[in-house]
């Protein structure tokens, strides 16, 4: 090959580019002279094909002598200064997606000389051979990403006729488990329809065993389960809304527009939530849920009593546990008997029975009048979950273990800190928080739900004024404009 780097030092930076892609694809410094950089935009094709022979070459030439511009130079620049992040053989997908906290991850792949200096270097062979002993062991154990370098030369780096690098068979990472092409589902939705949207999509039995992305209708966001978490919480908050009834817990309201098939895709959804992304309603009524899961037999007296006062309003449940512990005064008792006749009492329970009463009330507000409801979700999910929670001992852990308090949130705060989950719930075992140095009007809290993560500035002069900024952020009527990942 001809020495080209005899009068570089008067080149341009775009003239330059070109001399030294030439070089390296094998053209002498005669053949080089004959290009005019400036030219190539305009030469015809056919034309140039007589100074260049390989279409690849070509269609690289013309890259190289477009102007550059500002934009485009910090575009490739993002693009050339990868973070060279090196990972074991057997690491998962989702786990490099964990270590990195990027919503996207690019895989480099390089290519080999058979013969010549490359070859020669002891180092490259050992390299060379360690990737070969990567393939053959993957045959066995683990399906692997292949790319044949053959496949994609002729788009980004084409191969002279007669150049000595052949392909190269290179092995990238072990496919983390996941369903087949055919069984990955990706949806938009309307937030303000995702209520009907979700019961519309999970009456086909087969959703269960989809993997599914969402993302909401003119919202930015890409689903690494922060939007995913988003949109189950959503339901969940619009469910108990529009079609539950109680206070601090609730059970489903019977209408004539949801039939078997509507209540039928309520199980799948608490099914789907819980098992891909650890999302449970605590707004069920825990006495509901051990029915759905165990049948009516299982439920405690204890659990149906708790269960019945919180979904009783604050002034009824008050009420209810005076009644419990004593006689009612006379205009206690007024009340009291107001009580029972909205819900449907026929008999005034005397200080001694009062308990016992009561607990009748409950079995008929929390479990016989949701039971078409309760039975045809327990058809869909009772065998689902029970699995992941076996007895009523577990699910009451579980509604105490997922109920946000200021000790078990601290408890989840790692040393490398940042958080947002995109719900409501306890669903994540860990919370971290990194400090950023924003100024301005930029210093704003930043959260990302696929860690979960939250970037808190560290430009505070006082808690005092970090208390204040924050308060205006959250009672702003923009402070929910986000993208959630």
């Amino acid at each position: 090959m001809a020495d080209c780097s005899h009068g570089r030092e008067t080149e341009s930076d775009d003239l330059r580019k070109v001399t030294d892609f030439m070089c390296k694809r094998g053209y002498t410094e005669e053949a080089i002279k004959k290009i005019d950089v400036s030219a190539v935009q305009n030469i015809d094709d056919s034309e140039l094909s007589r100074y260049i022979p390989a279409f690849g070459d070509r269609v690289n030439l013309r890259s190289l002598s477009k102007p550059d511009t500002g934009r485009k130079a910090a575009l490739f620049d993002k693009l050339r200064n990868f973070a060279q992040t090196e990972f074991e053989d057997k690491i998962s997908i989702a786990e490099m997606y964990d270590t990195v906290k990027m919503g996207m991850l690019r895989f480099h792949l390089c290519t080999k000389t058979k013969n010549g200096a490359c070859s020669e270097n002891k180092e490259d062979e050992l390299t060379k051979k360690s990737s070969e002993d990567l393939e053959t062991e993957s045959d066995n154990e683990l399906p692997e990403i292949e790319e044949t370098i053959s496949d994609v030369e002729s788009i980004r780096d084409p191969v002279l006729p007669d150049s000595d690098v052949t392909p190269t068979k290179r092995l990238v990472m072990p496919r983390s488990p996941s369903p087949p092409p055919e069984e990955k589902l990706t949806t938009i939705v309307h937030r303000v329809k995702v209520l009907e949207e979700l019961i519309e999509m999970f009456k086909s039995p087969q959703i269960i065993k989809k993997s599914i992305q969402f993302s909401f209708i003119n919202e930015a966001g890409a689903d690494q389960s922060g939007v995913s978490r988003d949109v189950y919480t959503s339901f969940w908050a619009d469910f108990f809304s529009r079609v539950a009834e109680g206070e601090d817990f609730r059970v489903p309201a019977l209408n004539p527009q949801w039939q078997v098939e509507e209540w039928k895709s309520v199980g799948r959804i608490l099914v789907k939530g819980l098992l891909d992304h650890n999302i449970f309603p605590l707004n069920f009524a825990p006495a509901y849920v051990t029915a759905l899961l165990f049948g009516e037999h299982s439920i405690s007296e204890k659990t149906l009593l708790d269960s019945f006062l919180l979904y009783l309003s604050k002034s009824e449940r008050d009420l209810a546990k005076v009644a419990i512990e004593r006689k009612l005064s006379a205009d206690e008792n007024e009340d009291f008997l107001d009580m029972l006749d909205r819900l449907g009492s026929k008999t005034i329970p005397t200080f001694e029975n009062m308990q016992e009463e009561l607990l009748k009330m409950a079995h008929k507000e929390l479990i016989q009048k949701p039971k078409y409801a309760l039975e045809k979700m327990a058809e869909v999910c009772r065998n689902e979950i029970i699995v992941q929670i076996p007895s009523e001992v577990d699910l009451l852990e579980m509604y105490e273990s997922k109920r946000p308090s200021v000790r078990k949130v601290l408890k989840m705060i790692s040393s490398n800190p940042r958080f947002l989950t995109g719900t409501d719930i306890l669903c994540v075992e860990k919370i971290e928080v990194t400090f950023t140095k924003l100024i301005g009007i930029e210093r704003r809290p930043i959260a990302h739900t696929c860690g979960p993560t939250l970037e808190l500035p560290c430009t505070y002069m006082s808690y005092i004024e970090f208390r204040y900024e924050l308060d205006n952020i959250l009672q702003s009527d923009h402070c929910m404009e986000m993208n959630i990942a």
